[in-house]
């Protein structure tokens, strides 16, 4: 593999940075000089509190391989798959990468080819109109049976694995938004346990390659009781993601259960998938108004990086198409609506980082640092 002159992005959460993502890296690097991650703060896509900080997850990657790590910001980190793929998408394009990389389980052409069917109005239009006729069909199951009328059964199947409907996500917000990039879909390489299975070992530290970044593990579960009396007597309707439907099964599920697994266990469905119904548990947890997502990302955090990602933030920062915030008590210099942004999120990680089995002593997110490797 010819080795190119070129930045490549990878949005990306590494909730924890594992050896299968070291390994993509190093793959990555043959073919490209710089490596620049988009990485999610303290919160991920699938409705969960990130298992360490933001900083320590970034800085880790950074120790693994990867150049520079900026971050996706609240709320967009917390989106469904194709408010999130559109944010990391416009970051990417701001920064001016050459490339973007995304794993897989399918080989790229097929999904080229999905893509540029969903992306299509018809398409669009077509889905609206199968979810109003079938309410209790959800979102992704919509998407599947629709993908399999235009393309086959063996297109329908693909997008049922998790790797594939971001990938999906990614490659439509290119054509959508007329982003001119190199697209490198990566097949998942396996021998490596994934994040989940990681999250779950009662010691996470013999199965990441740098554990000392990984101490005072994150859990909402540690938040479980709060939550749970939270959505027993609130009204989320109008809140990002949850239309009323949700917010009675939401409501109707608190009163039943006893733990926040039975909760979401009980809310989820044929309607409403469980990656959906933890969102809405975050964004009602954490009062995330629609709008927040749907305008584009206001700014970016400098969250790490070695010498060839500093090198390359002095070769763009005059070109910059997105506020990058280096010191987070600077945050007042960006635009009214940014700061509000901003201020959003502190309150955010605040609530973050108290989901540790013990209640640490408050450390304000306004004096933080990039990890910067010498």
């Amino acid at each position: 593999m010819e080795k190119q002159r070129k930045t490549v992005a990878v949005i990306c959460e590494y909730n924890p940075f594992h050896h299968g993502h070291r390994y993509q890296i190093s793959h990555l690097k043959e073919k490209y000089d710089r490596v620049v991650g988009i990485m999610s703060g303290a919160f991920v896509q699938r409705g969960e509190v990130a298992v360490a900080d933001k900083y320590r997850r970034a800085a880790a990657a950074v120790e693994g391989g990867m150049d520079l790590v900026v971050e996706l910001p609240f709320p967009y980190c917390l989106s469904s798959g194709a408010d999130f793929a559109m944010a990391g998408v416009r970051i990417a394009a701001a920064f001016g990468v050459d490339a973007l990389a995304f794993g897989c389980e399918t080989p790229g052409a097929p999904l080229f080819e999905m893509a540029r069917v969903a992306s299509t109005p018809d398409f669009e239009t077509e889905l609206a109109e199968l979810i109003k006729a079938s309410p209790s069909l959800s979102y992704p199951k919509a998407k599947c049976l629709l993908m399999e009328k235009h393309l086959g059964a063996e297109a329908a199947r693909a997008l049922s694995t998790p790797n594939n409907i971001l990938a999906l996500e990614y490659i439509s917000c290119c054509i959508k938004e007329g982003i001119d990039i190199e697209l490198y879909p990566m097949q998942r390489v396996l021998g490596y346990k994934s994040a989940a299975e990681i999250r779950d070992a009662e010691d996470m530290s013999t199965e990441v390659p740098f554990p000392v970044f990984f101490g005072d593990r994150r859990n909402i579960k540690h938040r479980e009781r709060e939550l749970i009396s939270l959505l027993r007597r609130g009204d989320f309707t109008g809140l990002y993601c949850i239309d009323a439907g949700l917010a009675a099964a939401l409501n109707a599920a608190a009163r039943k259960a006893t733990s926040l697994e039975e909760l979401i266990s009980e809310a989820t469905g044929k309607t409403y998938t469980a990656a959906r119904v933890r969102r809405a548990i975050v964004t009602a947890w954490l009062g995330i108004k629609a709008e927040a997502v749907k305008v584009p990302p206001l700014y970016t955090n400098l969250l790490a990086a070695n010498k060839k990602g500093t090198e390359f933030l002095s070769e763009r920062k005059k070109r910059l198409a997105l506020p990058l915030i280096t010191k987070p008590a600077d945050y007042t210099k960006l635009a009214p609506e940014a700061v509000a942004a901003f201020e959003a999120a502190l309150a955010a990680e605040e609530q973050a980082a108290l989901c540790t089995a013990e209640i640490k002593p408050y450390t304000s997110p306004l004096t933080a640092t990039p990890y910067i490797k010498k």
